[in-house]
C-alpha cells in the first residue's frame, strides 16, 4: 500500500475508533503501530541486561501502546507515534520494575559497592578486603 494511502486508512481507523470505540478499528491500529514497539524495544533492550526476556519487553510495550492508543487525542495536535513512543517506553521500564524484588535504593547501593570495589582494585592491583571497601566508602565497620 502506498504511503498516502495507508496514512489516509490510518486516519479513517482513529475517527472510527474514537468516534465509536470500535474494537476491531482500535486492534487495526495495534497492528499499524506494533513496528514502533518492536523498535522502542530494540532501543530499550541495548541497555538491558542479557537476562531481560525480549518477548516479556515486547509484551509490555504492547500494553503501552494500547493505553496510548485509549488515551491519545487527536484535538491535541501531537504525532501518535511522538506520545506512543514516551508511554510505550515508560510501560516496558515499569513491567521491568514491578518484575524487579529489589527497590531502587538496593540497586543504587549495589552500583555503589561495585564502583568502590573497581576503584579499589585498579589502585591495589588486587581484590580489596571488605575493611577497605567500607572505608572507601565512608562506611563504618
Amino acid at each position: 500500500m502506498a504511503t498516502y494511502e495507508r496514512d489516509v486508512q490510518v486516519e479513517r481507523l482513529w475517527k472510527i475508533y474514537k468516534s465509536t470505540g470500535a474494537r476491531s478499528a482500535r486492534d487495526e491500529l495495534i497492528t499499524e503501530y506494533l513496528s514502533l514497539v518492536k523498535y522502542i524495544v530494540g532501543r530499550v533492550s541495548i541497555s538491558m541486561p542479557q537476562g531481560v526476556d525480549q518477548d516479556d519487553l515486547l509484551s509490555y510495550g504492547i500494553l503501552g501502546l494500547i493505553d496510548a492508543i485509549e488515551k491519545f487525542d487527536l484535538n491535541k495536535g501531537v504525532k501518535f507515534e511522538t506520545y506512543a513512543s514516551i508511554r510505550i517506553k515508560g510501560a516496558i521500564l515499569e513491567g521491568l520494575r514491578s518484575e524487579d524484588w529489589a527497590p531502587r535504593s538496593v540497586r543504587r547501593q549495589a552500583r555503589e559497592i561495585e564502583k568502590a570495589i573497581a576503584s579499589l582494585n585498579a589502585r591495589l592491583g588486587r581484590m580489596p578486603e571488605d575493611q577497605e571497601i567500607a572505608e572507601e566508602m565512608g562506611i563504618d565497620s
